[in-house]
Formats: C-alpha cells, sequence, structure tokens
C-alpha cells in the first residue's frame, strides 16, 4: 500500500512518472497509484527490451486495461 501520509512530495506532486514494464511489479504499482492517487497525472513510458521483445506488448496491454479502468484519473498517452 502507498502511505502518502509520510512523503510529502507524493502529497504536493501534481505529476507521477510511471516505468511500465509489462511485468506484475510495475502493473500492480501503477494500479494501485492510480486508485490511491486519482488527482495525480500520470507520465507512463515503456522500454524495449532486446531480451524480452513481447514486454512491450504486455505493457502495451497493462497501460490500456489501466486507462479503461480508471476513466476520470488523467493518464497521459503511452511512450
Amino acid at each position: 500500500m502507498i502511505d502518502i501520509n509520510l512523503n510529502k512530495m507524493v502529497i504536493n506532486s501534481k505529476k507521477v512518472g510511471v516505468s511500465l514494464s509489462g511485468g506484475a511489479d510495475s502493473a500492480i504499482l501503477f494500479y494501485h497509484a492510480c486508485d490511491v492517487l486519482p488527482d495525480k497525472t500520470y507520465y507512463v513510458f515503456s522500454g524495449y527490451d532486446t531480451r524480452r521483445p513481447d514486454s512491450i506488448f504486455y505493457a502495451m496491454a497493462v497501460y490500456q486495461f489501466i486507462k479503461d479502468k480508471f476513466p476520470k484519473v488523467n493518464i497521459m498517452p503511452h511512450y
């Protein structure tokens, strides 16, 4: 769980950068952040891993799922 009461930087920020790999860890963190901090603007980016070339497709699917699940959260285009 994200404990926003202890982190002033999270409370005061308006923009959040999310590195979305397509794996479980980043997907859960992104989902939970949108759930707990819906007033932030999220900038989501992914890289292309030559050792796991299919991971970009998982990242794109996770991005779209979360964007659909939280339509009122300001999630910028996926880069």
